[in-house]
C-alpha cells in the first residue's frame, strides 16, 4: 500500500489501510518524556502506557529484547495502563507483545497480537495498540527500527491516515500518555483499525488468511514509506489482502463519518463510551462522536471510494462519491447518516468479499489505481453548450470531454451517469436551463457546469369559455298543520304535512324519527304543552316548520268567605271575587270574576302549576288588597 503526500483537489485515492483510526489518534497526543530519571542510577528506567484496541485490562505484556530474551512480565490494569521496570543495560530495540486479557468494547480478548517498541533507553510512555503495531510490524519488514525509521513511518501514516487533523498538530501516538483530552480520539481510532483489520480478515476466512498476516501485509506496504500497493518482501495473498482491506476501510469510514462505527455488526458508539467512562471514572461524559471530522478526511473517504469504483462500477459508489464531494465539515457527519441505509452499507461492506474472490486481472487492475493514486490529480472537464442562447422552443446541444475520469455523472436539469467523453441533445426548451457534470477518478472529484438562457416566451393559451353554472335546484318547502292546537288532557291530536322539492323529511321535539315527504299521523296521548317540529331536506338545504299544541286539564280552588273589612267592621256584602293566575310566583296573567256567594271554583287551564291568588269586591265596588298566594296543579 502507498502512503502520498496529499496534493490539491479532493485528494489523492490510495489504499487506506488503517487510515480511519491512524488519524483519530495521532491528534490526541502529546509527546512522552525522557528525562533520564534518577532511576537509571539504579540500573533500571521505567516505561508506562496504555493497551488498546478499545482499552484491555488484564492483558499479558512481554518484554522481548533485542536478542530475542524475555526481559520481563506484567499486566495491564483496570484502567488498561501498566508499568514496567526495564534494566538500562537491556540490548535495544525492546518489543512488547501483548495478548489475553478483556477488551472493554468487544468483550474479549483482542483478536489479534498488537506489538509496540521501544528503541531507547530511558523513561518514557509506550503505548501498545492496533496503530502501533502496524508501525512496529512495518519497521520489522524494513528491517529498521531506528528512532528515524518510526518517526517516518508514523509520518506517513499520519499524512494519509487522517480525519481531519493538521499534520502539524499530530504526536506520536506510541509514545503519548492517554488523558481526558485525546481519550476519544485514540479509542475510536484503535477501535477503527481493529474493524478494519477485522472485517478483511473475515472476508479472507476461506483462504486461511490470520488477522495476523493481514497486519504483516499492511505493514510491510507501509515499510517503503508510502500506501501505493507495492509490499517490501511481497507474498502469495498481499495483492488479495491489499483489496480486501481497501473495501473494508471504505466501509469503515463512511462508519465513523456518520457517527456509527460498527464492530461486531452492532452500533459500537454506546460500548467505546461506556469503556472510557471505566478506565477514566472521573471524566465527564466523553463522547467518541465528538471526535471531528474535516474536510482532509472527507477527501480521503472519497479517495478510497473512487479507487473501488475505477474497479466496481456501482450506482451506490457514484452516489457516495458526489454526496461527499457536495458536502462540507459541518453538515458531512448528517448527509452521509442519511444516505448510509443498511442497502448502501451492505454494498460497500459487500466489496471486501467480490475483492477477496476477485480475478488476478481486477486485483492488478485495483494495484495499479493504488499506484498510480499516488501521484494522480483530479479529473479535468470541458463543458460547454453549443448556444447559450435560444429562442423559446428551440434546442441546442452540450458536449464534453474529460482527462483522468473514470465516471461522470448529470446533475441539475439533467440525471443519470453519462460517458466521460460525449455529446446531448437538449431537445425544445420552453425555460432557462442549467446543467452540472461531476466526474470521478483516482485523483478526486471535478465539477463543471453550463447554462442555457431562453429568449421570449411560451404565447398565452386561449383563455377557456367559463363553464355552465349548473342549475340551482329550488329550495325545498314544507306545509305543517294540527287539526286542534288546544286538547283536553290525555287526548290526541293529528299532524298533517306536505313537502315540496324535498327528498325525506324527519320529526323532532314533541315526535321522532324519519318521515315521508307528506303525510298524516296522529300524536297523542298528549299530557302536557308540546312542539312539534320537521324538517324536509334536499341536499344540504332544509325546510323547518313548527306547530304546538296545548294540553288543558282542570283548576279547582276554595277559600273562607271574608266577614268584617281591615278596619274590623263588618262587611255589608261580598258582591264578587276575581281569581288571579299565573306561572310564575307574583306574575298573574290571567284573572276570572265570579259571584260573591261561592267559597270554591273549579276552572279550566293549562296542564302543569299555576300560581293563584283573590281579591274581593265589596257591594259598593270596593275591591280588597290581594289574600296570600298558594299555587295548584291543573291536571
Amino acid at each position: 500500500m502507498g502512503f502520498e503526500r496529499e496534493t490539491t483537489g479532493a485528494s489523492r485515492k490510495r489504499l487506506a489501510a488503517a487510515s480511519i483510526i491512524l488519524s483519530i489518534v495521532l491528534a490526541a497526543c502529546s509527546s512522552g518524556s525522557e528525562d533520564g530519571s534518577s532511576n537509571e542510577l539504579l540500573g533500571v528506567f521505567q516505561i508506562t502506557g496504555s493497551i488498546g484496541d478499545g482499552p484491555v485490562v488484564d492483558a499479558e505484556i512481554r518484554l522481548i529484547d533485542a536478542e530475542g530474551n524475555l526481559v520481563g512480565t506484567a499486566m495491564s490494569d483496570a484502567q488498561a495502563n501498566y508499568t514496567f521496570e526495564v534494566p538500562v543495560a537491556t540490548p535495544m530495540p525492546v518489543s512488547l507483545y501483548v495478548s489475553g486479557g478483556v477488551d472493554l468494547v468487544t468483550g474479549r480478548a483482542p483478536d489479534f497480537e498488537l506489538v509496540s517498541l521501544v528503541n531507547s533507553v530511558g523513561e518514557q510512555t509506550v503505548n501498545v495498540s492496533p496503530l502501533s503495531t502496524l508501525v512496529a510490524r512495518a519497521s520489522d519488514c524494513a528491517a529498521d527500527s531506528s528512532s528515524e525509521k518510526i518517526d517516518e513511518l508514523w509520518g506517513a501514516l499520519a499524512d494519509h491516515f487522517d480525519l481531519g487533523f493538521a499534520s502539524s498538530a499530530l504526536g506520536n501516538p506510541m509514545s503519548d500518555q492517554i488523558d481526558e483530552t485525546n481519550v476519544a480520539a485514540v479509542v475510536l481510532a484503535n477501535e477503527a483499525l481493529g474493524e478494519m483489520i477485522r472485517r478483511t480478515g473475515q472476508a479472507l476466512q476461506a483462504d486461511g488468511i490470520s488477522l495476523d498476516a493481514v497486519n504483516d501485509t499492511l505493514a510491510c506496504d507501509l515499510a517503503d514509506g508510502a500506501i501505493d500497493g507495492v509490499t517490501l518482501n511481497r507474498r502469495l495473498n498481499d495483492s488479495r489482502i491489499l483489496g480486501a482491506a481497501a473495501a473494508a476501510e471504505a466501509a469503515v469510514r463512511l462508519e465513523v463519518i456518520a457517527g456509527r462505527l460498527e464492530v461486531d455488526g452492532m452500533d459500537a458508539t454506546v460500548a467505546m463510551n461506556a469503556s472510557i467512562a471505566t478506565i477514566m471514572p472521573e471524566s465527564n461524559g466523553i463522547d467518541v462522536n465528538d471526535v471531528s471530522i474535516g474536510q482532509s478526511g472527507i477527501n480521503r473517504t472519497i479517495e478510497t471510494l473512487a479507487l473501488l469504483h475505477s474497479v466496481y462500477d456501482d450506482d451506490e459508489l457514484s452516489d457516495l462519491i458526489s454526496l461527499l464531494d457536495d458536502a462540507s465539515p459541518d453538515n458531512v457527519r448528517t448527509a452521509v447518516d442519511s444516505a448510509l441505509d443498511a442497502g448502501v452499507q451492505n454494498t460497500v461492506r459487500g466489496l471486501s468479499e467480490r475483492l477477496a474472490l476477485a480475478s488476478d486481472q481486477q486485483l492488478q487492475y485495483l494495484q495499479d489505481g493504488m499506484l498510480e493514486q499516488t501521484n494522480a490529480n483530479p479529473p479535468v472537464i470541458s463543458f460547454a453548450a453549443n448556444q447559450s442562447e435560444v429562442a423559446f422552443g428551440g434546442s441546442t446541444s452540450l458536449s464534453w470531454a474529460t482527462s483522468g475520469a473514470d465516471h461522470c455523472l448529470a446533475e441539475g436539469d439533467w440525471q443519470g451517469e453519462v460517458a466521460v467523453d460525449g455529446l446531448f441533445q437538449t431537445g425544445g426548451l420552453s425555460s432557462s436551463r442549467s446543467y452540472t457534470l461531476v466526474c470521478t477518478g483516482l485523483g478526486g472529484v471535478s465539477r463543471a457546469s453550463t447554462s442555457v438562457n431562453v429568449l421570449g416566451q411560451e404565447p398565452a393559451p386561449e383563455p377557456e369559455p367559463a363553464p355552465e353554472p349548473e342549475p340551482v335546484p329550488d329550495p325545498p318547502s314544507v306545509d305543517f298543520s294540527i287539526d286542534n292546537s288546544v286538547v283536553d288532557a290525555g287526548s290526541s291530536v293529528q299532524l298533517t304535512w306536505s313537502s315540496q322539492n324535498a327528498a325525506s323529511c324527519s320529526a323532532s321535539g314533541g315526535w321522532s324519527g324519519g318521515k315521508g315527504a307528506s303525510g298524516s299521523e296522529v300524536i297523542g296521548p298528549i299530557n302536557a304543552s308540546v312542539t312539534f317540529t320537521i324538517t324536509c331536506s334536499q341536499g344540504n338545504q332544509n325546510a323547518v316548520s313548527f306547530l304546538s299544541a296545548t294540553a288543558m286539564g282542570e283548576l279547582q280552588i276554595s277559600w273562607q268567605a271574608p266577614i268584617e273589612n281591615t278596619d274590623g267592621t263588618l262587611i255589608a256584602g261580598v258582591a264578587n271575587y276575581r281569581i288571579h293566575t299565573g306561572r310564575v310566583s307574583g306574575q298573574y296573567d290571567d284573572d276570572d270574576l265570579i259571584g260573591g256567594n261561592l267559597t270554591s271554583y273549579m276552572m279550566a287551564a293549562e296542564v302543569g302549576r299555576h300560581y293563584v291568588a283573590m281579591t274581593a269586591i265589596n257591594t259598593n265596588g270596593e275591591e280588597s288588597g290581594m289574600s296570600n298566594e298558594v299555587f295548584r296543579v291543573a291536571e
